[in-house]
């Protein structure tokens, strides 16, 4: 099993991960001060992964100044965080609830966990709040049938919430899709595209420079 990670670290979100770890052979891996490369020394991806209990290859995600993993019911952050560089933060989420997704954006993180409620960490104000109750229509209806979130996916001027009955929210707000249901989503900087059970992708947001010519 093995980790590569390249591009711009000046943050130091990718040190700050090998930092974690017990055992200091990774330093011969990092190149200069804005990029980090691991992907010819085995014995050093090797390190990485054994020493750290999170399996890399399905919990990690990245944003602009650090990186963030997660195992069980703790978020561990690496980078830029709480206006500090190389640094190294976890955050534990009440009633020990099991995260099985995430994402993340400047701003925030948003995870779901295994009772599809949906978290949200500001790393601005350094506190955790329960996004659930705030989706709008069906979700805040009691005699409705209830629906569960089962991913999240954070742009930097949007935010994107599905649920198991293929709905989406743009944070907070239901969008209208004249009855399509959507299994899966992504977002970019200021836009969302959603792919349907039928294998259509629609999308909805800022299309400059061509971002949503799909």
């Amino acid at each position: 099993m093995s980790i590569i990670v390249s591009g711009f670290n000046g943050f130091e979100q990718f040190k700050c991960v090998c930092t974690f770890l017990k055992d200091r052979n990774y330093n011969k891996s990092i190149h200069g001060n804005a990029n980090l490369n691991c992907g010819t020394d085995n014995s050093v991806l090797n390190l990485v992964f054994n020493s750290f209990p999170i399996n890399f290859n399905t919990t990690f995600a990245a944003s602009w100044s650090y990186c963030l993993s997660y195992h069980g019911d703790t978020l561990w952050l690496f980078g830029y965080v709480g206006r500090k560089l190389n640094c190294i933060k976890n955050v534990k989420l009440p009633k020990g609830e099991k995260i099985n997704q995430v994402s993340c954006s400047r701003r925030h993180i948003l995870c779901v966990t295994e009772t599809g409620t949906c978290w949200q960490y500001s790393l601005e104000t350094d506190q955790l709040k329960d996004l659930s109750g705030i989706l709008t229509t069906e979700l805040q209806r009691e005699d409705a049938i209830r629906e569960f979130v089962v991913k999240v996916s954070c742009g930097e001027t949007i935010t994107a919430v599905l649920t198991d009955k293929g709905s989406v929210y743009n944070m907070p707000n239901k969008l209208e899709l004249r009855g399509e249901k959507i299994v899966d989503i992504a977002c970019g900087r200021s836009h969302i595209l959603m792919l349907s059970e039928r294998g259509e992708v629609f999308s909805i947001g800022e299309g400059r420079v061509k971002r949503q010519s799909v």
